[in-house]
């Protein structure tokens, strides 16, 4: 399922807190990378996070924007939406982890739709 313009279907929201430790970003940035389908973008919203820049140079995502920015988890999620371009939105925590392909599930099953205990997708606009 490809979008009519160049603008990524999915808006992937990670606020990352000040303390949050190199493991932790490391491996919920990991389970992005594996993704399937990188018709994506990332927008990661952080309180001067010291290992962001370490953490990403492991990584290749091609669409990342990351922001510096001392708001707390909602406010910065909030930020993060109005940065974005996808046609949908999906807020991660740093804690966890997605499995392969939960992207084209969520799309698949519905938009909006709860998947396990916390995978969900919402339209924006």
């Amino acid at each position: 399922m490809k979008p009519k313009s160049d603008k990524p279907l999915i808006s992937i929201i990670l606020p990352i807190a000040h303390n949050e430790k190199l493991n932790l970003i490391n491996s919920c940035l990991k389970s992005i990378a594996q993704q399937k389908s990188n018709n994506f973008e990332l927008i990661i919203v952080h309180s001067k996070n010291r290992y962001i820049k370490q953490a990403l140079s492991r990584i290749n995502f091609t669409q990342t924007k990351t922001f510096e920015n001392n708001l707390g988890k909602s406010a910065a999620r909030n930020f993060g939406v109005k940065q974005s371009f996808g046609a949908y939105l999906f807020n991660m925590d740093v804690d966890m982890e997605l499995p392969t392909g939960i992207h084209g599930i969520s799309i698949e099953k519905g938009f909006g739709q709860q998947l396990g205990s916390y995978y969900s997708i919402s339209k924006t606009g």
